[in-house]
Parts: C-alpha cells; sequence; structure tokens
C-alpha cells in the first residue's frame, strides 16, 4: 500500500499551523498540566525525495508524553517495521563467512529490507503557547535481510530466499530525537528529525518524525 507522500507531508503542515495560530486560545488550558498518548511514524531522507511512501516498509510505534506547564516531563515509547519481530530462516555472517544455507553455491544480493526495534526515553519542556520541545535518545536493534539465490554443486540456479546478515559486533545503536509537540486541547501533533544510529550520523540517513495523539488533563499546575 502507497500513500502520496507530499499529501501527506501538506495535512501535517496545514494542523500545525492551525495550532500555531491558535496559541492565543489556549488561556484556560494553562491551568492545567496535559498527557499525550500518540501515534508516532519515521520517514527517512530517501523516502521524502520518493513521489510514494511504501506503508509496510515504515516504522511505526506509540509514545507516552507528559506536557508540563512548568516542570519539565518526560515522555517514553517504542518503534518497529511492521515485520521487524519476524525471524528470518537463513541467516549469514559477512565476517565468517558462516551461514545455514541449503546450498554451498550462493550469491548475495544488496540489502532489500531493513528492520529496526527502537526504545527511547526524553524529556519535554513548554517552550510558548501550547507547544513544548521534546529531547529525547533510546537504544535501536537493527537487522539487515538480503535477497540470496541458491546454486547446486553444478552451478544451476535452485531458488532464492530471504536470509538476514547477522552483525554479531553492533546489532544495537544509540538513537536520538528532537522536535515539537503542540497541543490542540483534545489532540496533539508533533514534528521532529531522528537518527537510529548517533554516533555515525549522516544526513541522508536521517529520518524524520511525525505524531498524531489524544491529549488529556492531568492536574491543575503547581
Amino acid at each position: 500500500m502507497k500513500l502520496p507522500l507530499f499529501s501527506c507531508f501538506k495535512l501535517l503542515f496545514v494542523v500545525l499551523l492551525s495550532g500555531i495560530l491558535g496559541q492565543k486560545s489556549y488561556a484556560e488550558g494553562n491551568k492545567f498540566n496535559w498527557k499525550s498518548i500518540a501515534l508516532s511514524t519515521t520517514i527517512n531522507n530517501q523516502d521524502v525525495n520518493a513521489s510514494s511512501l511504501d506503508i509496510p516498509s515504515q516504522i511505526f510505534g506509540l509514545r507516552y508524553s507528559m506536557l508540563n506547564q512548568r516542570k519539565i516531563g518526560i515522555y517514553g515509547g517504542v518503534q518497529l517495521n511492521i515485520s521487524a519481530v519476524e525471524t528470518a530462516e537463513f541467516q549469514f555472517n559477512d565476517n565468517t563467512q558462516k551461514h545455514n544455507f541449503s546450498h554451498n553455491l550462493v550469491r548475495i544480493a544488496d540489502a532489500h529490507e531493513f528492520r529496526k526495534l527502537n526504545l527511547d526515553v526524553g524529556i519535554t519542556k513548554k517552550i510558548l503557547g501550547g507547544t513544548w520541545l521534546y529531547l529525547g535518545s533510546g537504544v535501536c536493534q537493527n537487522r539487515q535481510l538480503h535477497k540470496v539465490s541458491l546454486f547446486d554443486e553444478n552451478g544451476s540456479y535452485v531458488k532464492t530466499i530471504d536470509a538476514e546478515k547477522v552483525n554479531r559486533a553492533n546489532p544495537y545503536t544509540p538513537s536520538g530525537a528532537v522536535g515539537v509537540l503542540i497541543n490542540l486541547r483534545i489532540l496533539n501533533v508533533g514534528l521532529g528529525i531522528k537518527s537510529f544510529n548517533v554516533t555515525d550520523f549522516q544526513v541522508d540517513e536521517m529520518y524524520y518524525s511525525a505524531m498524531l495523539g489524544i491529549t488529556l488533563k492531568r492536574r491543575n499546575q503547581k
């Protein structure tokens, strides 16, 4: 399933703009601390330049955020590919050349799918009106799937399989995220940027984050 990428970002832009322009109407809401329960997604920099969005390959998740009027709040979230918890039937390791393929003669193609499972926590801080800044870090499990062609001992093609490249040395990487959340009283939206490996940050591997959630009152501010 693919969605026009431009339409997705146009909708988010309209919602964010309406939230910014409506900040003056939040006088009553400023009496309360809030909590947000939101759905989140991340889109990599390469997909932003694409004409459409391949939904199954994207990373989705849930996030709980505390939106305090004065004090610093906290948030926590989890994100993963739809297929991130699946286990590949075959595995190989580039460093040791070990594998469990049913044939010894193989041709391994470039990775065609990257699976991620990310857990992160961070802080939130109100910066103006109904807008909060969020900043956080976490850990990400990274997996790569490759198409592997199998051949018999005579060199004749047998079949093509999916296999996971096992990286024993670096299966986990530190992640980081920064962005803004806008409280629309009943709903809240957010936009930000995210890296699933902050120790080797590259612009072309950067992800854009988007969130949409419900906002609930917690208590009067203190």
